[in-house]
C-alpha cells in the first residue's frame, strides 16, 4: 500500500509551491485541511476523461485537501486560477496521520472518484484495488473497507449530501489578502 503526503513535495512537476495545514474544529468539518499553492509548474497536468479534458495543475492553481476526521477518504478540490472548482479527487483511504513535521499524510486503497461540478463522477482505478489484493499488498478486510467507503462517497454525491464539496473555496486566498 502507497503512503502519499499531502505536500506533495517529490512531485516534480512544481516548480514553485507553497504549502500550509490548518486544523478545523467547526459545525461543518472537523479535519485537517492542506493547502498546496500552485506558483510555477514545468508543465500543465490536462486530465481526459471521456468526452472532455481538464486541466487540473497549472500556474496558480490551488489544491485544497480535507482529511475528516473519523471518515476512510480524503478530498482534494484542485481549484484553477480563477478560483473555480475544476474537480475534487476523492481518495478511498486505510488510514491517515501527520509526520512528525506536521505534514498529513495516507495510506492509498487505489479506488478514486473523480467528481465534476457539473455533477458529473467517475470512479477510478477498481483494476489497481483488484490487482493490489491479489497480489497481498492489502488485505481483504482493507479491500472491503475501500468498497464500502466507495459506495459511501457515491451515495453522498448522487444525493447531494456530500457537504465536504463546498467547503474547499474558503481556503483559497488571493494576492490582495
Amino acid at each position: 500500500m502507497k503512503v502519499k503526503y499531502a505536500d506533495r513535495s517529490h512531485w516534480n512537476r512544481v516548480k514553485e509551491r507553497s504549502f500550509s495545514v490548518h486544523h478545523e474544529n467547526s459545525d461543518s468539518f472537523q479535519g485537517a485541511v492542506a493547502v498546496l499553492n500552485i506558483h510555477k509548474v514545468r508543465t500543465r497536468l490536462v486530465i481526459p476523461y471521456e468526452d472532455r479534458h481538464i486541466c487540473i495543475a497549472d500556474d496558480g492553481y490551488v489544491w485544497v485537501q480535507h482529511f475528516p476526521k473519523g471518515e476512510y477518504y480524503t478530498v482534494t478540490a484542485m481549484i484553477n486560477d480563477d478560483g473555480h472548482v475544476v474537480q475534487w479527487y476523492i481518495d478511498m483511504i486505510n488510514a491517515y496521520g501527520e509526520t512528525e513535521d506536521g505534514i498529513p499524510w495516507y495510506e492509498d486503497l487505489f479506488l478514486d472518484v473523480v467528481a465534476l461540478p457539473n455533477g458529473d463522477y467517475y470512479t477510478l482505478d477498481q483494476d489497481e484495488l483488484d490487482a493490489a489484493l491479489r497480489a497481498g499488498d492489502i488485505t481483504r478486510e482493507q479491500y472491503d473497507l475501500g468498497l464500502r467507503t466507495h459506495r459511501k462517497v457515491t451515495y453522498l454525491l448522487e444525493s447531494g449530501q456530500f457537504d465536504i464539496l463546498r467547503e474547499a473555496k474558503k481556503w483559497v486566498k488571493s494576492d490582495d489578502n
